[in-house]
């Protein structure tokens, strides 16, 4: 809801998301957006480094080098079968591209645990052109006593309806037979996990 309240009163070029317990390097703004205008991208992707509270370790994405330079089908599918995660927060988003397709954020109570995936989709598939920084500009810290991280009772169900979401909007936007394999193996997975 509050991303969605973002949204609505955002009247800047692009809109980021950043976590409240997160944080991101001083230039994080200004080297997505140069990105942005260099490459005429709707939507941005940077690097990030995973920290670990209890152990101090972090870990870097290597996103840039996984899919730069290559279709961005490649990522979405790569999405749906859990070799990427669809975070919302690494990422600069064209506010036209979110404005004309109506792009918000499911709530708690529709769409629960899986609201960051729901969103990357979509705006990964109606993105024109799609670029990567190939710098850990976010930093995405890890709790392991955090919710996130800890048993979520609805996670099956809320897997479940993503999937007839997901299914019913490739199907709306022409591409459900190209991604028919990898949005099955998803439900798999997640069924599984």
């Amino acid at each position: 809801a509050v991303r969605n309240r973002g949204i609505e009163a955002a009247r800047g070029e692009f809109i980021a998301f950043i976590d409240a317990d997160d944080w991101v390097e001083p230039d994080y703004c200004l080297r997505m957006y140069e990105k942005a205008k260099a490459d005429q991208a709707d939507l941005v992707i940077c690097e990030y480094a995973a920290e670990f509270a209890d152990t101090g370790k972090t870990a870097v994405s290597t996103i840039a080098s996984a899919y730069a330079g290559r279709p961005k089908q490649l990522y979405l599918k790569d999405l749906f079968e859990g070799r990427v995660s669809g975070f919302s927060w690494n990422k600069l988003y064209k506010r036209t591209m979110i404005e004309h397709h109506q792009l918000r954020f499911p709530l708690r109570d529709e769409l629960e645990h899986v609201e960051d995936q729901y969103f990357s989709l979509r705006s990964h598939v109606f993105a024109g052109a799609v670029s990567y920084v190939d710098q850990p500009l976010y930093h995405y810290r890890i709790h392991l006593t955090s919710i996130v991280q800890s048993y979520q009772k609805k996670l099956f169900d809320s897997g479940l309806v993503l999937y007839r979401l997901n299914e019913a909007f490739l199907r709306e936007n022409g591409c459900l037979q190209e991604y028919r394999q990898e949005l099955d193996f998803f439900i798999v997975q997640h069924g599984t996990v």
